[in-house]
């Protein structure tokens, strides 16, 4: 039987979609991973580890086929504090960073972002070249996985080829053109962060302090995940 994460990978048949093209090979990054499917492929993996560990994630209300349509209408975290569970999660935002950064203070772990005329911008970047697959080397698909320079703790493709979803929220709820007095009610209608730019990535937007914004059912070649666990 195939993982969530496995048919994720794959519901595509083209690796392809208005964001860009995922590879197809072992090696390759999975993407199409929604936020909510990473969520449940961390439930799974806690499950399936030997002895179990409780599973960090609620989903309720859950609807359609992982991969394809799979949608839950609510999706909370168990416990106080994401760090007192022991199971598999996503990274929290600052997480993220530590380990990226790896002790890194510049705008890549390997130095500064050349300088460019604006955020808009797609164009060589003799360092950002070294470590990542983004908008002016990728060729507009994500690539097998190692083909860059690490950073200082040893983690490849951190920043480009497929960003990586994280926990907590990216910024405030979506607002409907039309709403004047909205007032957000569920939690699919706020904005989840991903982490570390993707394939198809502007310069600017590679930097280790920015993310990016998606809806926990969003799917994308360039949309990805890397676990953690709290351990004592």
């Amino acid at each position: 039987e195939q993982s969530p994460v496995d048919r994720a990978g794959s519901a595509d048949p083209e690796g392809a979609n208005e964001h860009g093209r995922s590879c197809l090979e072992p090696e390759c990054p999975v993407g199409n991973v929604s936020w909510t499917e990473a969520l449940a492929f961390a439930n799974m993996l806690s499950e399936r580890h030997d002895p179990p560990l409780e599973p960090c994630y609620e989903l309720t209300d859950c609807t359609g086929e992982i991969g394809r349509d799979f949608s839950c209408k609510q999706q909370s975290q168990r416990g106080d504090s994401v760090y007192e569970c022991k199971g598999y999660r996503l990274p929290t935002k600052a997480e993220w960073e530590y380990a990226a950064r790896a002790g890194a203070r510049t705008a890549f772990y390997n130095g500064d972002i050349a300088p460019q005329a604006g955020l808009g911008v797609c164009g060589p970047d003799p360092l950002l070249e070294q470590i990542a697959w983004y908008c002016y080397n990728s060729g507009g698909t994500t690539h097998p996985v190692g083909g860059k320079l690490p950073n200082g703790f040893g983690l490849f493709d951190v920043l480009g080829n497929a960003a990586e979803w994280t926990t907590g929220k990216a910024t405030e709820p979506i607002r409907p053109a039309e709403a004047v007095d909205y007032e957000p009610t569920l939690p699919e209608q706020l904005l989840r962060p991903a982490r570390g730019g993707w394939a198809y990535a502007m310069n600017a937007t590679m930097s280790l302090a920015r993310w990016h914004n998606g809806r926990p059912d969003d799917r994308a070649p360039g949309f990805g995940f890397r676990l953690v666990r709290t351990v004592e």
